[in-house]
């Protein structure tokens, strides 16, 4: 079968010599295809700005479906792929775990979760002692709707990292003012540049706009710039 990792932020673009390791050796990152995915900024992170975590369906956004190199057959090759996703997220985690405290692997079967194959991933997550973090459930399922528009990637597997989102929901301002104040811009704007988006990008665009941020006068964010300024103007016609 063929895997793919939904990714939904830095896992995609950022030079870590971790995650470069894993893109090289794991992923087919040049046939990367952009899916809807229920995505937003919603987990509060220690330097108190926030990164991506999954919502609802009213939180449609676009993120990248990224094939796997390997196939994937038995329970082994899940686990593999799964892993190697957690160590790259999680550099310092214990080896083999797949998630903690703020954070976990799922994976998503096409054809739902009957086949055999999901069977044994559900029977190891229960056992593993991993904490389920919504929407992933107890038994490792990424509880989220097949992407309608991975059909051109083959992808009949999908894992995905969700984390532990803040409650209740910030707005957009408080988002944008935290990249503001704390710095850390650098997520948002590498997102858009890589096609990564939500239904709040504008809005938090708009706040920076509005305390004229001076992360916007950055070299390298200016081809996320120029994208947000053209979706700005185009809003506005």
């Amino acid at each position: 079968m063929h895997a793919g990792i939904l990714i939904v932020g830095s896992l995609l673009w950022r030079q870590s010599p971790e995650r470069e390791r894993w893109r090289q050796a794991r992923l087919l990152v040049a046939k990367r295809i952009s899916v809807e995915a229920p995505i937003y900024y919603g987990r509060l992170s220690k330097n108190g700005t926030y990164t991506m975590t999954f919502g609802g369906k009213e939180e449609m956004g676009r993120a990248a479906l990224v094939p796997c190199k390997a196939p994937v057959i038995r329970l082994e090759d899940l686990l593999m792929e799964t892993q190697a996703i957690w160590t790259a997220e999680c550099p310092t985690a214990k080896t083999g775990s797949v998630g903690t405290s703020w954070g976990c692997v799922g994976v998503a079967f096409r054809d739902g979760k009957t086949s055999a194959l999901a069977a044994a991933w559900r029977s190891w997550f229960r056992k593993s002692g991993t904490a389920p973090i919504a929407p992933v459930d107890a038994e490792g399922i990424l509880e989220i709707e097949w992407p309608a528009d991975a059909t051109p990637s083959g992808v009949e597997i999908i894992l995905a990292t969700a984390t532990f989102p803040v409650r209740p929901r910030v707005s957009a301002k408080t988002i944008a003012d935290a990249w503001i104040n704390e710095g850390g811009e650098e997520y948002f704007f590498q997102n858009i540049a890589h096609g990564i988006r939500t239904r709040d990008d504008l809005a938090i665009w708009a706040r920076m706009v509005e305390w004229h941020a001076t992360c916007l006068t950055k070299r390298e964010y200016a081809p996320a710039v120029e994208k947000l300024q053209a979706e700005d103007a185009g809003g506005a016609e």
